[in-house]
């Protein structure tokens, strides 16, 4: 499960979530602000592929320790929200990525296969 943060300019990945042995690129790390206002320096960057009901996002998540005090695998920003496409619609609590409709959960969207 992924948490929308629209007010996050970069999209976050626990390091633990991960399926198998994968690269990343740690020439790209970035200093970011935690929620607490104290600061974070990630490990790099990582494609992931997001899978959604009948397609899937690819994306450069930046990865982190699995310590980080998020209750979800990662956070879906700005960035990713803007390659997906999102529409997000607080109504009916659906979020639409790469045209696909995705039931919000609390704050939360649940994907239909997870992560890889």
């Amino acid at each position: 499960m992924f948490l929308i943060d629209t007010g996050a300019d970069i999209s976050l990945l626990k390091g633990n979530k991960l399926i198998g042995t994968t690269e990343y690129d740690s020439e790209k790390r970035v200093k970011v602000k935690c929620v607490d206002g104290s600061p974070m320096e990630t490990h790099g960057v990582l494609e992931a592929k997001i899978e959604i009901h009948n397609s899937s996002v690819v994306h450069g998540f930046q990865l982190v320790n699995k310590q980080v005090d998020i209750p979800c695998d990662g956070i879906l920003g700005r960035d990713f929200l803007q390659h997906a496409k999102a529409k997000i619609c607080y109504e009916s609590r659906t979020v639409a990525l790469n045209e696909e409709e995705c039931k919000m959960v609390n704050e939360t969207i649940v994907p239909s296969k997870g992560t890889e």
